[in-house]
């Protein structure tokens, strides 16, 4: 298990791995996602889609599938993130 980097938005995500830590660094995709055709702002939409990889990084958490992680988002989808994250991805993240 390594070092999960997490970049999200609210209409997209990307999850990389660095396998490298601490020197290389190696950045590997391990999945992303988009909403489709977000024509326009929804907040209801981003709001749902924050809390969906919310709860899918607590299941990876749980699954021990990253040593530490670090999550890099927007304001308000970190907002509508944090609150929803369990004890193990809590101590991943260092909180």
């Amino acid at each position: 298990t390594e070092t999960q980097v997490v970049v999200a938005d609210g209409t997209k995500y990307l999850s990389l791995c660095n396998a490298g830590w601490p020197d290389p660094r190696d950045l590997r995709v391990q999945s992303h996602h988009k909403i489709k055709n977000p024509a326009t702002r929804d907040q209801a939409r981003e709001t749902a889609f924050a809390m969906d990889q919310a709860a899918k990084l607590n299941r990876w958490a749980e699954q021990d599938r990253f040593k530490a992680i670090v999550i890099c988002a927007d304001p308000e989808s970190l907002g509508e993130m944090l609150p929803i994250y369990n004890g193990p991805l809590k101590t991943a993240t260092g909180r």
